[in-house]
């Protein structure tokens, strides 16, 4: 399973607050009169407002902690592979020789 469908279903899986729950499962289809998201953005949506929500709540607002999080809760690899690197973009990741970026080199980032 590719790395990104396992921290989605980590986050899935998280439990946090009916309160909040109820906040992120709000309609958010519609962000302006003319414009409606796609299902596959109001799902990328939710699934930061989660991971937000564990970052400042239960991480405590440490990156390492929620790399760790994501460990004990399932992630098992280290790297995401970069299938097609373009040496003309820089995003200030470092890839390998193995065409691959740290995970927690990207929650470094985040």
């Amino acid at each position: 399973m590719e790395v990104i469908l396992v921290l989605q279903d980590i986050i899935r899986k998280t439990k946090i607050s009916e309160e909040i729950e109820q906040r992120i499962n709000y309609d958010i289809s519609y962000f302006s009169p003319t414009k409606k998201l796609f299902d596959y953005q109001k799902n990328a949506i939710k699934d930061i407002f989660k991971t937000l929500i564990l970052y400042y709540n239960v991480c405590r607002q440490e990156k390492n902690n929620l790399f760790e999080y994501y460990k004990a809760h399932g992630l098992k690899e280290k790297y995401i592979t970069v299938k097609n690197p373009n040496p003309y973009l820089d995003f200030g990741f470092s890839i390998n020789q193995f065409n691959q970026i740290s995970i927690d080199q990207l929650i470094n980032r985040a």
